[in-house]
């Protein structure tokens, strides 16, 4: 499901944009669209910050929107942003590092132009799903990081928070392994409860020290009821 959240104005332009979201996604992917509209920018924006959205659309000509779409970029990056905009309204009013725009559709619209940021915006999107396919995505406020399955050691439960371990890094997001382990692909495996490792880089298991060795020598806890997930690897 791609999610879009567009706060205009004019009934018109709502259909226009849709209308080439629709038709080419349908082109390019199985996905279904999830496309809301919004007239009043308070409620695009309370919606924003209710649920994550993929995309955005946004009349930037009207100055009480700005300042709801302001709240929407500092509370989340990650959303593609397209502006829409007067050919008389100034660049300054949305070229700034708090908004970051992806894309721009000028007045009036047409057909083309709303073909053309659809096809932007789906560029991206399912471009990055083809990446994620093997890479753990870990989210934050402003950036998404997306990690090479290949590159993780372990995921540590740690103070009521995630800890992904590399060689030499690491990263905290919040989850827990129960709700993670569900996403993980079959590799990963439970050996504590709080550690779940991958097995691709596990070098050695010690049994009688109840430890696992991965790759670069680091050791993590095996617990007694998750042994049979590793013995195969017993040194």
């Amino acid at each position: 499901m791609i999610r879009v959240v567009v706060y205009l104005s004019g009934k018109a332009e709502c259909q226009l944009l849709e209308t080439q979201l629709r038709q080419l996604l349908s082109r390019r992917s199985n996905e279904e669209l999830d496309c809301r509209f919004y007239a009043d920018p308070a409620a695009a924006r309370a919606a924003l910050l209710t649920e994550r959205a993929d995309a955005i659309c946004w009349d930037v000509t009207d100055p009480a929107g700005l300042a709801y779409l302001a709240a929407v970029r500092t509370a989340g990056r990650e959303a593609f942003l397209l502006v829409m905009a007067a050919a008389t309204t100034s660049p300054l009013v949305y070229l700034k590092p708090e908004l970051a725009p992806d894309s721009l559709i000028l007045r009036p619209v047409t057909a083309e132009e709303c073909r053309r940021a659809a096809g932007e915006i789906f560029d991206r999107l399912l471009a990055a799903q083809h990446e994620g396919a093997d890479c753990f995505v870990v989210k934050s406020r402003d950036e998404r990081i997306r990690v090479p399955y290949r590159k993780i050691l372990y995921f540590e439960a740690r103070e009521r928070r995630l800890c992904l371990r590399m060689a030499g890094e690491e990263l905290t997001f919040t989850g827990t392994l129960e709700k993670l382990l569900e996403t993980l692909p079959p590799e990963f495996r439970r050996v504590h409860r709080s550690f779940v490792v991958n097995a691709d880089n596990i070098q050695r298991v010690v049994l009688s020290q109840n430890l696992v060795y991965l790759r670069g020598d680091v050791a993590v806890p095996l617990s007694r009821s998750y042994k049979k997930e590793v013995r195969e690897y017993d040194a």
